[in-house]
């Protein structure tokens, strides 16, 4: 008949096993398993039962550590691969700013800080409905021309965002006809979307301020607020403008690159 015999060792490991103690209060302590016939027999069902515990209690141990390592292995190889994103995206950015050149660096600038107004005015509008929403639920007053000022800042911050997403190649594409083409072609195509993007851009800057000057003549105003209505059509001008800009730089620089192709 086999038995359990639990030694522990007075050793500088002593403390380490001590400390190694679960939650649960199972002790992970060295343990050997010996043939020996010293114990009686009234002791097997006892021995069996601790070492059951001593068993129970190691390969708790193990679980906990094996689980703790490949949490940090994931979270090394997530900071690993952030850090792989940064290194190789800050190279293509410089690259694209070497590649636009003395022009296209302005166009962009300018396109950004545009985006940016736009975007802190989106920012505004959004604060200025939820405030009026909420004091037309809790005391029945409203922001007095909260739905004219929405939709003038609206059209503005939209028209604002355009040339810096005409800048950056945000804009979507249907590729599935062009896919399979020569790339000299499609680059050729991509050169004429640019080029028509800008002819529409200033056609509708050219309407759009022929159309803040007739408003300026008439004098008409808002209902609510009695604002000009010419100044929010005169503001979406300049984003035309500059949308169109864009359009051609991007146009000249996509015939030039499907020319060398």
């Amino acid at each position: 008949m086999v038995y359990i015999e639990t030694v522990v060792r007075e050793t500088p490991e002593l403390d380490f096993a001590r400390d190694c103690q679960s939650s649960r209060g199972l002790l992970c302590a060295n343990s050997r398993v010996s043939p020996a016939a010293n114990l009686p027999p009234s002791n097997d069902k006892s021995a069996r039962h601790a070492a059951g515990k001593l068993s129970f209690g190691l390969h708790f141990s193990a679980q906990q550590s094996d689980s703790g390592m490949e949490q940090t292995k994931g979270e090394l190889t997530t900071t690993a691969r952030t850090r792989a994103m940064h290194e190789t995206a800050m190279p293509a950015q410089d690259e694209q700013a070497i590649q636009r050149g003395a022009a296209g660096a302005l166009l962009f600038q300018l396109a950004r800080a545009l985006a940016l107004a736009g975007g802190m005015l989106l920012i505004a509008i959004v604060l200025m409905s939820l405030v009026s929403i909420l004091a037309r639920k809790l005391i029945a007053m409203p922001v007095p021309g909260d739905i004219e000022m929405l939709q003038m800042g609206m059209a503005i911050a939209a028209a604002a965002m355009l040339p810096y997403c005409e800048m950056t190649g945000g804009h979507l594409r249907v590729d599935f006809f062009t896919a399979n083409l020569p790339p000299r072609l499609r680059g050729l195509l991509d050169a004429v979307s640019h080029l028509l993007l800008a002819l529409v851009a200033a056609l509708i800057a050219w309407r759009t301020g022929v159309a803040a000057g007739a408003l300026r003549t008439s004098g008409e105003t808002s209902m609510m607020l009695a604002w000009p209505v010419w100044v929010a059509w005169a503001a979406l001008v300049p984003s035309f403008l500059l949308f169109s800009a864009a359009g051609l730089y991007n146009a000249a620089r996509e015939f030039k690159r499907a020319r060398r192709q």
